[in-house]
């Protein structure tokens, strides 16, 4: 499990939570800081035409995570939607949330590289998405 603190920004009164290896390099969970993710997705992981999983999570770059995950993967990955957040305390509870109330991990590291640990099964869609608008999430793609 990963380990989060909760930080209150001396500068910008804002508090936020971080991993502690974030916090180390100076990444700021605040409007300060340079890490800030707003969006969550959902992306469809396919075999062919088959939908075999889904990959949720969070970014502060929407149009470039995909990028990044269809490298390393042996499957097609399309996007199945982007939200948007107003801050991203709310963002990065979302994705907490879907991540402690659903079975994840059900590709493998070799299979997906880049957040295997998020991918889950087709069937889990519309409750990824009632988490996401529950926490406040948009839908902008």
């Amino acid at each position: 499990d990963k380990w989060y603190w909760r930080v209150d920004c001396p500068v910008c009164n804002e508090s936020g939570i971080s991993q502690p290896q974030h916090l180390q390099r100076g990444c700021r969970p605040c409007k300060c800081g340079n890490y800030k993710q707003k969006f969550s997705y959902i992306h469809g992981v396919f075999d062919g035409n088959e939908l075999i999983a889904i990959k949720f999570g969070i970014t502060r770059a929407k149009d470039l995570r995909i990028k990044y995950q269809s490298r390393k993967t042996i499957y097609e990955v399309r996007s199945l939607g982007v939200w948007e957040y107003n801050d991203k305390f709310s963002c990065v509870a979302a994705e907490r949330i879907c991540c402690s109330s659903l079975i994840c991990g059900i590709l493998t590291k070799e299979e997906f590289g880049d957040g295997y640990t998020e991918t889950t099964y087709p069937y889990n869609i519309e409750r990824i998405v009632k988490i996401y608008e529950d926490y406040g999430g948009i839908k902008i793609e």
